[in-house]
């Protein structure tokens, strides 16, 4: 039988929860399951119970029968919260619903009735509180004792607002930490390449650094160059998950060359910048494995954008709103290749929202194309946004706020490709070689990758 007689019974119809007596009951089981959705990451399953309550037996005959609606009434943390039934039976994944093997969903959202209804009551299961949903005028496939079981965490996690993060979106991320010169040098930031390979708790630590800071280096890294340069910086991105290749190939070495199509490939100062702003798919994450280092200068520099965006936030709003509105063109016409892209240099996880937090910026001044927006003579939006350029341009530059050293030979710098900005300092080649091996990563990889040894390390 469906489960109805509960530590507690919450009325739909008044909202108001009757409470039983609290009295000792043993559990006996019937064959069915049922799923509860703790977490989009985390489905355990529960065996449906019948309570034998001790002598004298309370008849439940009396009790009134569910009253089924369009919306219920759930009580999270104290407070009455009303749910959608579209929303609650989209939300099953009782093996029905979500094949176990798979991880899939067996139906549409589309196969829901407009008239579903339902109602509920809570119950207590070895995870927490969870909410059990019978249902009327459900899936035309399903058995008229369908039920779904929702843990209460899952519904809490619901009433978060539902932004697109670096991460899932029903999940709590660590916060991130905007730093400069002093807060990153004090930070620990340099891991063994050795453990990094091996330790999955290692990983996990740099993996969350890249989402708190945007910055991580590796040490230690074995020399392969003589046989396959590219050896280091694909181990170290196939520890996380599949690297990301462009044009450029699936790495590329930075070195000076003649003729050179990009900037990065000759020997002079090269400014703060993020790569590849012209792509629609702007890769999220850049490594650079250093494999000589032994040309005077060539030092390598990083700055925080999302700091100096944040203080431009405060200090000035109307900059902060020119840079999260006007239009700036990247492009890349070179070689045989024709990119571009047309975006603001702020963009925020909700665009509508100008106190919304960072989702990524867009800043790459070497790979700038002409604009399209504030040029008929006013130059009203144009100007403000030349303004706020040169404040941002400014923080970003200042030295208390850049992170710079040489990047010795077998090290990696992992970073934020759309938060960390970086630079280099022009070198000597005429008294030695300056050689990094770089590679891309897509944020989805990594979301992936740090999602499940959270769930390891953190239980989240």
């Amino acid at each position: 039988m469906a489960i109805s007689r509960t530590l507690r019974v919450l009325s739909v119809s008044a909202g108001k929860a009757l409470r039983e007596p609290r009295t000792r009951h043993a559990l006996t089981t019937c064959s069915r399951r049922y799923c509860t959705a703790s977490s989009p990451r985390h489905v355990s399953y529960i065996t449906s119970a019948r309570i034998r309550l001790p002598t004298p037996h309370r008849s439940f005959a009396s009790a009134s029968a569910p009253t089924f609606k369009d919306s219920i009434s759930i009580d999270i943390d104290g407070k009455q919260t009303t749910f959608d039934s579209v929303f609650l039976r989209d939300s099953c994944r009782c093996p029905h619903c979500v094949d176990p093997s798979t991880s899939q969903k067996n139906f549409q959202t589309a196969d829901i009735p407009a008239n579903v209804q339902a109602s509920a009551e809570v119950i207590t299961t070895p995870s927490g509180p969870s909410v059990v949903i019978n249902w009327k005028n459900d899936i035309p496939s399903f058995s008229a004792d369908h039920q779904t079981v929702l843990s209460l965490s899952f519904l809490r996690h619901a009433l978060s607002p539902q932004k697109p993060g670096p991460v899932g979106i029903h999940t709590a991320v660590p916060a991130r930490k905007l730093w400069n010169r002093d807060s990153m040098a004090t930070a620990n930031t340099f891991y063994d390449y050795s453990a990094y390979m091996s330790d999955d708790r290692t990983l996990y630590t740099v993996l969350k650094q890249l989402h708190t800071h945007g910055l991580a280096f590796l040490s230690n890294i074995p020399d392969t160059s003589q046989t396959n340069s590219s050896t280091g910086v694909v181990n170290i991105t196939n520890r996380i998950g599949h690297l990301r290749e462009t044009f450029y190939g699936r790495t590329w070495d930075v070195k000076s060359v003649p003729n050179a199509k990009n900037v990065a490939y000759t020997n002079v100062y090269l400014g703060f910048h993020m790569d590849l702003c012209y792509m629609d798919l702007t890769p999220r994450f850049q490594l650079l494995h250093s494999l000589r280092a032994r040309a005077p200068g060539g030092e390598s520099m990083f700055a925080d954008a999302f700091a100096a965006a944040e203080r431009m936030r405060t200090e000035s709003p109307d900059l902060f709103h020119a840079l999260r509105t006007f239009p700036v063109t990247y492009h890349y016409f070179n070689a045989g290749h024709a990119y571009r892209q047309i975006r603001p240099t702020i963009e925020l996880l909700d665009p509508s929202d100008p106190t919304s937090d960072l989702a990524l910026l867009n800043w790459s001044p070497p790979f700038q194309g002409p604009f399209v927006a504030g040029i008929d003579g006013t130059g009203v939006g144009l100007r403000t946004y030349l303004a706020a350029a040169k404040r941002f341009d400014e923080l970003v530059n200042k030295p208390e706020n850049v992170f710079e050293l040489r990047m010795e030979e077998g090290q990696c710098v992992l970073f934020d490709n759309r938060r960390v900005l970086h630079a280099r300092r022009a070198f000597d080649v005429q008294a030695g070689e300056r050689w990094l091996k770089g590679t891309y990563l897509d944020r989805d990889v990594w979301a992936s990758r740090f999602e499940v040894l959270r769930g390891v390390y953190e239980g989240k």
